[in-house]
């Protein structure tokens, strides 16, 4: 799972209902959402492995998150908002994180990044693009069997040449259209993996979010999966 950017709820509603064996956590714990802080404490409980995503490098090392162009002045007003919330063993876990990890499940080799293979905190892997523009961003990856990413908030599977792509979506703010928090399971027993989608309590982020007066985009991000 990945890109929680601060949405407790759809945190909580995903370990409550999802069963798994181990918890990988592919980056953006942080900012856009208003429980930045809440969320790095489950994941320094509940995630087995985990690596950074650019907003997790932006409020520990305070530099650029540099993301889209449409969601970058709302990315930096939020964690302005923010940045006073995070104790020192928030902004240590979030420095400590590595930008990339390979692992091994039941003899399946995994490798894991935030955005791409290329460009670890900022190349984006969008659904719409064709099989070219992907493995330009990806370099040959035949050594693994799974290569797991994240960044564009907008899920697929994508089958190559010795390995499979998979890009997890979002849990705390889905961009697709669909609302729904999204992840992966993979089932190593099987060599099979899925996305899958699970409705959360949004009205409690939306209350949160009218409450603080934080701005309307975040809304409509939650309420629509887009914005």
């Amino acid at each position: 799972m990945s890109d929680i950017h601060g949405n407790l709820p759809a945190l909580e509603q995903l370990l409550k209902k999802e069963r798994f064996d181990k918890l990988v956590f592919l980056g953006d714990a942080v900012d856009y959402g208003p429980w930045p802080t809440e969320v790095i404490d489950i994941l320094r409980e509940e995630a087995d492995h985990a690596v950074m995503g650019n907003h997790d490098s932006a409020v520990a090392f305070r530099i650029d998150c540099m993301c889209s162009q449409e969601m970058h002045p709302i990315s930096v007003w939020t964690r302005e908002q923010t940045l006073e919330w995070y104790s020192k063993e928030h902004l240590d876990w979030l420095r400590n994180l590595p930008i990339e990890k390979s692992l091994e499940f039941d003899g399946i080799k995994i490798y894991i990044v935030h955005a791409s293979p290329k460009n670890h905190l900022y190349g984006y892997l969008k659904p719409d693009m064709n099989n070219d523009e992907i493995l330009k961003l990806v370099n040959d990856m035949s050594a693994y069997d799974y290569v797991l990413t994240a960044h564009s908030h907008r899920p697929f599977i994508r089958k190559f040449s010795g390995f499979t792509l998979v890009n997890d979506g979002s849990v705390g703010q889905p961009r697709d259209g669909n609302p729904m928090l999204a992840y992966a399971v993979l089932d190593t027993k099987k060599d099979k993996i899925e996305i899958k989608r699970m409705d959360y309590p949004r009205d409690v982020v939306i209350h949160k979010l009218k409450e603080l007066n934080w701005p309307r985009k975040l809304v409509d991000l939650i309420e629509k999966g887009r914005t």
